[in-house]
C-alpha cells in the first residue's frame, strides 16, 4: 500500500478530530523515500512545522496510520512545549491514550526487520 499525500492529510484531519479533539495545528506534509526513518516530526530553521512519512518500505495501511499517529503525538507534545523530551513521559502518556482510543499500537520503535523495500 502506498498512501497519497491527500490520503495522509485526510487521516490527519480524521485523527485530529476523533483523537485529539481538533487541538493540533495544520502542518506541512512530506512523503519521502528515506529508509532510515518511517516518519519524522520537524520544526524550526524557517521550515515551519511538519510531518514526513517515508514510502521506502512496503507497509500496510495500518502501519502508515501508526506512523502518522506516532508523529502526531510529537506534534501534541510540541504544542505544549514538551518537544525536547522526544519519547519521554508526556509522549508516552499521549501515545498510550492514542493506542487506547484507536486500538492501533503506538510505540517508540517499530521492528522492520522483515520488511522489504517498496520497489524491490
Amino acid at each position: 500500500m502506498t498512501p497519497s499525500l491527500e490520503q495522509v492529510k485526510e487521516w490527519f484531519t480524521q485523527y485530529n478530530s476523533s483523537v485529539f479533539a481538533d487541538s493540533l495545528p495544520s502542518v506541512k506534509f512530506i512523503l519521502n523515500n528515506t529508509r532510515r526513518q518511517l516518519g519524522q516530526f520537524y520544526w524550526g530553521n524557517g521550515r515551519g512545522i511538519g510531518i514526513k512519512i517515508s514510502l521506502y518500505w512496503d507497509r500496510s495501511e495500518e502501519e502508515y496510520r501508526r506512523t502518522l499517529l506516532h508523529e502526531m503525538c510529537h506534534l501534541w507534545c510540541y504544542n505544549r512545549g514538551w518537544i525536547r523530551e522526544h519519547h519521554g513521559p508526556h509522549w508516552k502518556q499521549i501515545a498510550a491514550y492514542v493506542t487506547k482510543k484507536t486500538e492501533l499500537q503506538i510505540s517508540r520503535c517499530t521492528d522492520a526487520s522483515d520488511w522489504k523495500p517498496r520497489n524491490a
